[in-house]
């Protein structure tokens, strides 16, 4: 029986597909009760903050949302940011191996990294919208869905190109990376408006905020899907801005480092 020689497009959808089982068969462990503690890990801190915040605000909702669907809709997207940029840090040693099939490059290992994230972390926001549709009165559907799906398109873009960047720090510098990233990453969890929104917080403190783009994707992800939310001082074009550049910085310093990412020992 003859060869059928595969088109480059097919190469690249297997070898996608590969990663993509390995990256998820990684997060999820060997053990039975590997997918269900990766699905509850995020829950539980959910459910923890959400009974933390319960004893010190008097009130339980931001806008008229409850705090876990408002705690959600932050934490979710963050963690999907937060967990490529650890992941980018390893992510060249311990794939090594794989660069010696040709069709397998550095950047694929980083692209399905964050697709991996995303789907785990959308099927937890699809279990957590039917658990607020049934005990909360919160509509299961996002206000303006269309609008929700792009935000998380650009949010794993720019994820993408800090993970990029992250993947050289990781394999130059194995050690003092870590280090240098970790405390940025715990800045930013208090910073992108995850726990309180930017209009409670003073005046004076919105102008540094705003620079920051992941504060932009949570809030403008809660306006479109909370039907009333204000997410005022964000915008999805410059989350889009900081996307493109930050996915232009991260390719340009990952191309430059291309070579010796392969030659690592």
């Amino acid at each position: 029986m003859p060869l059928t020689k595969r088109s480059s497009w097919q190469v690249q959808w297997a070898v996608w597909k590969a990663l993509f089982h390995r990256s998820l068969d990684t997060k999820i462990g060997d053990h039975f009760l590997g997918p269900l503690w990766v699905i509850t890990e995020p829950l539980v801190h959910i459910a923890t903050l959400t009974i933390i915040f319960k004893f010190i605000r008097e009130r339980g909702d931001y806008q008229g949302i409850p705090f876990v669907a408002f705690f959600a809709a932050g934490i979710l997207p963050f963690f999907i940011f937060q967990h490529t940029v650890n992941k980018a840090l390893r992510a060249m040693r311990q794939n090594q191996q794989l660069f010696s099939y040709r069709q397998v490059k550095p950047l694929d290992v980083i692209v399905v990294m964050t697709y991996v994230e995303l789907f785990v972390y959308v099927l937890i926001a699809l279990i957590l919208m039917w658990v607020g549709a049934w005990f909360f009165n919160i509509d299961g559907i996002p206000h303006l869905p269309l609008e929700v799906v792009l935000i998380f398109i650009l949010l794993c873009l720019f994820s993408i190109g800090s993970g990029l960047f992250c993947a050289v720090l990781g394999a130059r510098w194995e050690d003092a990376s870590t280090l240098i990233i970790q405390m940025p990453l715990r800045l930013l969890y208090f910073m992108s408006g995850i726990l309180i929104p930017m209009q409670s917080l003073p005046q004076h403190l919105h102008k540094y905020m705003l620079w920051n783009p992941l504060l932009h994707a949570i809030e403008q992800i809660r306006a479109h899907t909370f039907d009333g939310y204000i997410a005022a001082g964000t915008s999805i074009s410059y989350l889009a801005l900081c996307t493109v550049a930050n996915l232009f910085i991260g390719l340009t310093y990952f191309s430059m480092n291309r070579s010796r990412l392969l030659l690592l020992r």
